[in-house]
């Protein structure tokens, strides 16, 4: 059961519903009034529960994911099947790329932590260079054949990136240009 969140509603809202809803899988909202910290207190508080987390960042509101609540993500929700981020595509943002506070090392640790990730999206991240997605793909790709053997490799299987000069291809992955 995936659910979006409450409109207009905020990190103890989005706790509430997590917390009423106990059948709940999924999560999409936006970061209009949602936090890192609500966002870090949903992956707590759902931990193992949490398959699908859908998150929009919102430049207006200057609220966004950062490495350490990858991090967070990555140490409670070793279960998540799917992983959207997206940015809005606005000129501002382009105008003001120090609004993307991610490096990619909370994304590296998110597959890491996250073994079961089948589909990871990336929208418009620009703090995140192609050499981080490259550690990823490096890392996945040999990962996979052990996933058998000692069922510690990567179930991922699709890698959707928008907003940059290059797309990963299928499995086996590799960067190629846009």
């Amino acid at each position: 059961m995936t659910t979006q969140s409450p409109a207009g509603g905020n990190d103890a809202e989005l706790v509430e519903a997590a917390e009423k809803f106990t059948n709940l899988t999924g999560l999409a909202t936006d970061m209009w009034k949602v936090s890192t910290h609500g966002i870090s207190a949903i992956a707590r508080n759902m931990g193992t529960k949490l398959l699908d987390l859908r998150v929009m960042g919102d430049c207006i509101t200057k609220h966004y994911l950062n490495d350490a609540t990858l991090s967070v993500i990555a140490q409670h929700c070793v279960n998540l099947k799917r992983f959207t981020y997206q940015l809005s595509f606005t000129s501002y943002y382009h105008e003001h790329p120090m609004l993307d506070t991610m490096t990619g090392t909370g994304l590296v640790a998110l597959v890491d932590g996250c073994r079961s990730l089948e589909y990871l999206e990336m929208g418009h991240i620009l703090g995140i260079k192609q050499d981080k997605y490259q550690s990823i793909i490096d890392a996945v790709n040999q990962g996979k054949g052990a996933a058998s053997a000692n069922g510690k490799g990567y179930a991922l299987q699709k890698i959707v990136l928008k907003g940059y000069g290059f797309r990963v291809s299928s499995y086996p992955f590799q960067i190629e240009s846009a």
